[in-house]
């Protein structure tokens, strides 16, 4: 089993739209499909995805550059301070998805993916979402350095309370 990168829809995203719906509740694949073919475009976009022996994606984390006028973007600015967009939005790499199986949970998957992933990014911070309840996650999150940015963050009406969190890559 391996890392390895990718940046474009190809081989493996039939896995990752399997593992994404089997980590988070109450998704249609062809949202997901929908969703990663989109995020692919962005500028920035870097993905890494840990890969079977037959080659298979057993696990995968994305994101990309951060900009003014993208709708999630958008969404986190709008509950941060002016202060707070400057410090964690001006040069951000937004920290997208992190999916890994539930059954492989607790393994240094997650981890590992999340360190891959933030080691190909050339930015002074990241900044990420994640449910106020995903205690796992957020462990996950702070033994790697990130901090809360804002509690109880109303991002998308319709989803519950997220927890929107920060970390610092590069001095600038």
């Amino acid at each position: 089993m391996e890392v390895k990168f990718w940046g474009e829809i190809g081989e493996g995203v039939n896995d990752m739209i399997d593992i994404y719906s089997n980590s988070f509740e109450d998704t249609k694949p062809e949202q997901v499909l929908e969703m990663i073919t989109k995020h692919v475009t962005y500028k920035g976009f870097s993905g890494v995805k840990y890969v079977g022996e037959s080659g298979d994606v057993l696990e995968f984390a994305y994101g990309y550059t951060s900009f003014p006028g993208q709708y999630y973007h958008e969404k986190i600015a709008a509950q941060l301070t002016d202060k707070e967009i400057h410090q964690w939005l001006t040069d951000c790499f937004e920290f997208v998805e992190l999916a890994v199986e539930p059954a492989r949970r607790k393994k240094g998957i997650g981890r590992l993916l999340h360190d891959e992933l933030l080691q190909t990014v050339n930015h002074t911070t990241s900044i990420l979402t994640t449910s106020i309840d995903n205690v796992p996650a957020i462990e996950l999150y702070r033994q790697s350095g990130w901090q809360v940015v804002k509690e109880h963050a109303v991002v998308i009406p319709e989803v519950p309370l997220l927890l929107v969190m920060g970390k610092e890559l590069r001095y600038s």
